[in-house]
């Protein structure tokens, strides 16, 4: 790069890209998030063309839509795939270059957690961009050896995740990770970080078997005095198997200190309970008067394995632990109402269950590097409760719904009958980097909110203005969010881990994370790519995002995904849905009706690729707002959802909206905006297909969003614009309550809480009655 050019670069009014949309193709739209884009803005970009170092000239592209903190520009359509330089010039001033489809890793994980792995395990790495055409590949460096590299043996390769076998001969140590994806030659590669190869793990060499200490195979006898035994016997000796022959194992009490009590089984540091085979090997806890807080309680450096557990009448959790736990191949059948006549029956068989009979979940972990692969699992409650931690695992198991929180760098995939949440609830703050991929939705999921998937839980901690920033600090311009003396902050328990979110105003589209706060002073992990000034408007609270949903199948579920605000940098793609209602992603700004603090939640930079609507008609015969209540038609909905309150079952009136006054207030202005500030922006939808009875709906305050490459059929309506509705809600949300009105002089369409900069590119539409509609579609760019 010449000297004057990085002089360029480096000015304070050049322009400045925090963010481009990839993977993108030929012929198809890439989309920068960033600022200083002036009226001359051009994009430039440049094919790196496979040969090391070598790159054809910039080619200068005028955008097909332009803002002051967005461009869309179109990769020529003669190109080939691969990785592009782009960056954005305006007049003399140029920015820094970024390279649109390179292979971009949010994360390592090996079978031993986040960036460590052991010989002859395994490696994942996951992100964006990893594989185009099949090229991709894997290289370890030795960090003490330059120029020396060893190539991984690919298992599986996909655009999102690679899994490498790591060799067994393998030396111990600390490598450099080199990922490419077949494109871009030298200049295509990227570091990945460190990696940390630890010595094979090798089988325990004590294996005590509880028949030799008189466990009964009959389940006639109560086995715990000689289960206990055995695992006593077993922690003297520094660990080792548990073995449980064939037979079946009657649980009753725990020997403790020489007394019997109602307890747990406890599995020591180190050691393993183990069967014959799952088949072939039961512990069964009998009816109890009173539940046990859990069946088998470990701390961490334990497994459970090759076994089935059966547990009726008053439950909770079965099997709890924190850090480095296994379970392997166990069978769970944790049922509170077996032989009973359910929880709102009579008497059954002499058994009376009442509610709440189990409370726990069947699979409760806390900690880091746990891995739960293979299991049958069936529980009144859920499946698994994940909580916190990072590299953790879930793979292969069958029938379990799951609540997830703020856990980060984990892996859920390829579970069937999976149906639950990733939250920030119990006091998280921050939530990113979950793969779940290529699971199967629970047929007829119909309790509760009936999501296959959702996101929830993001408290704020602050709206409004900053000071004195400077580097990596600034101060904020008011208290924090008070409500009496407690901080109205959700359930956080302070403020670290939160992100910084700037809204409004010089640099909006940027957040940072939270490393530091002294009263009104907050230290953030990096400095702004463009500082916020005395225009700016920031937010503070829980961040969830940066995850991979990918490949996932629902079937009879109510919501298929719902992005719940805060969301920010989630990719959806390669989705099956069967009679479910929405895909979602919601921006919210919601003011609480007692306290009239507002909580600003942004929805950032979200990608839906190439997501299939298989049948689009699902449960329930009515529409509303978000399609989760009572189903209807199934919609991909991006929706800046701003009110002044929410209604709720003790309301009988509608959500009031945002209005230009209310919003005046909150910010602190003297004067009320035309248009609302979007919560919602950056929102890609690409090669979505629709085979019947469904759209593509964005609605309300949004902003700087693409739709591109779909392929709809056999529906009413196909891509619709809208602006929010001030409609009259009634107090029966019934079935029949047409939440979806066209406008009339009793449904007025509020220009305020409008789309904007929306491009609408290159779609198909067969059989479809209405292929363009909305009551913003003059608002939007439409290229056919």
């Amino acid at each position: 790069m010449k000297v004057n050019e990085q002089k360029q670069i480096r000015g304070e009014n050049n322009p400045v890209v925090f963010w481009h949309s990839d993977p993108v193709g030929p012929d198809e739209t890439i989309v920068l998030a960033g600022g200083n884009f002036g009226p001359d803005a051009v994009v430039e970009l440049s094919a790196l063309s496979g040969e090391p170092k070598a790159k054809e000239a910039w080619t200068p592209i005028k955008p097909l839509q332009a803002t002051p903190i967005s461009l869309k520009a179109v990769v020529p359509a003669k190109w080939e795939p691969g990785i592009y330089a782009c960056r954005v010039r305006c007049g003399d001033g140029v920015s820094k270059t970024v390279f649109v489809n390179a292979p971009d890793v949010w994360w390592k994980q090996g079978d031993e957690g986040i960036d460590r792995a052991r010989c002859g395990g395994w490696l994942r790495v996951l992100g964006k961009c990893l594989d185009f055409g099949g090229g991709a590949s894997v290289d370890l460096a030795p960090v003490d050896k330059p120029g020396v590299a060893i190539k991984l043996e690919l298992e599986n390769a996909s655009c999102y995740s690679l899994k490498a076998t790591i060799p067994k001969e393998l030396p111990v140590g600390r490598y450099r990770v080199l990922v490419g994806n077949g494109k871009g030659g030298q200049d295509g590669l990227r570091e990945a970080g460190a990696l940390e190869i630890l010595p094979a793990k090798s089988e325990p060499r004590i294996v005590l078997s509880v028949a030799d200490f008189g466990a009964d195979p009959t389940g006639m006898k109560d086995c715990s005095l000689a289960i206990v035994q055995t695992t006593e016997r077993l922690a003297a000796l520094g660990g080792g198997v548990v073995f449980f022959p064939r037979g079946r194992y009657r649980i009753d009490s725990v020997l403790r200190s020489g007394n019997y009590i109602d307890s747990p089984l406890l599995v020591p540091e180190g050691v393993t309970f183990r069967g014959e085979s799952q088949d072939l090997v039961s512990l069964w806890w009998p009816d109890r008067v009173k539940a046990l807080t859990t069946l088998i309680q470990g701390g961490s450096d334990f497994t459970v394995e090759n076994l089935s557990i059966y547990t009726q009448g008053y439950h909770s959790c079965i099997i709890t632990g924190d850090s480095n736990v296994r379970i392997r191949n166990v069978r769970i059948r944790a049922n509170s109402y077996y032989m009973s006549p359910g929880p709102n029956g009579g008497t059954h068989h002499n058994r009376t269950i009442k509610p709440p009979a189990a409370s726990g979940s069947a699979i409760l972990l806390w900690g880091a590097n746990n891995q739960v692969t293979d299991c049958d699992i069936g529980s009144s409650n859920i499946g698994f409760d994940i909580r916190c931690g990072r590299g953790n695992l879930i793979s292969g198991n069958t029938g379990a719904g799951h609540f997830m929180q703020s856990p980060s760098e984990m892996i859920f995939e390829n579970n069937t009958g999976c149906i639950g949440n990733i939250a920030l609830h119990m006091g998280g703050t921050l939530c990113k980097h979950v793969y779940y991929a290529h699971n199967t939705a629970l047929a007829n999921c119909v309790y509760g909110d009936h999501e296959a998937m959702t996101m929830d839980g993001a408290a704020c901690a602050y709206v409004g203005r900053v000071k004195n920033v400077i580097g990596t600090g600034f101060t904020l311009a008011k208290d924090w969010h008070i409500v009496g003396k407690r901080p109205k902050r959700g359930t956080m328990k302070d403020m670290h881990g939160t992100a910084v979110y700037i809204i409004d105003g010089r640099g909006v589209g940027q957040y940072r994370w939270v490393t530091g706060y002294d009263g009104l002073d907050v230290t953030i992990d990096r400095e702004w790519d463009l500082p916020p000034d005395a225009s700016s408007l920031i937010t503070i609270g829980g961040f969830n995002g940066r995850h991979l949903f990918i490949g996932n199948k629902c079937t009879d579920t109510g919501t298929a995904i719902q992005l719940y605000p805060s969301n920010c940098e989630c990719i959806i793609a390669e989705y099956q849905c069967v009679r479910t209602s929405n895909i979602n992603s919601l921006g919210k700004i919601k003011k609480d009706k007692e306290t009239g603090v507002t909580a600003w939640q942004p929805s950032w930079y979200n990608q839906f690729l190439d997501n299939h609507i298989i049948v689009g008609n699902g449960w329930g015969g009515g529409s509303t707002q978000i399609d989760r209540w009572i189903g209807g038609e199934s919609t991909l909905n991006i929706w800046g959802w701003n009110v002044d309150y929410f209604c709720d079952e003790s309301d009988a009136d509608q959500d009031s909206f945002l209005t230009p006054e209310s919003l005046m207030e909150i910010i602190g202005e003297d004067s009320p905006r035309t248009r609302c500030i979007p919560s919602s922006r950056f929102q890609i939808v690409r090669r979505h297909r629709i085979d019947n009875n469904s759209s593509i709906r964005i609605h309300g305050a949004v902003a700087d969003a693409l739709i591109e490459g779909c392929d709809i059929k056999l529906a009413r309506k196909g891509i619709r614009i809208d602006m929010e509705m001030d409609y009259k809600q009634p107090e029966d949300l019934g079935q029949c309550f047409d939440f979806d009105p066209e406008p009339d002089a009793e449904h007025r369409p509020i220009k305020f809480l409008s789309p904007e900069a929306v491009l609408v590119r290159k779609n198909s539409f067969r059989e479809v009655q209405i292929p363009y509609s909305g009551t913003a579609l003059e608002e939007a760019k439409v290229e056919k």
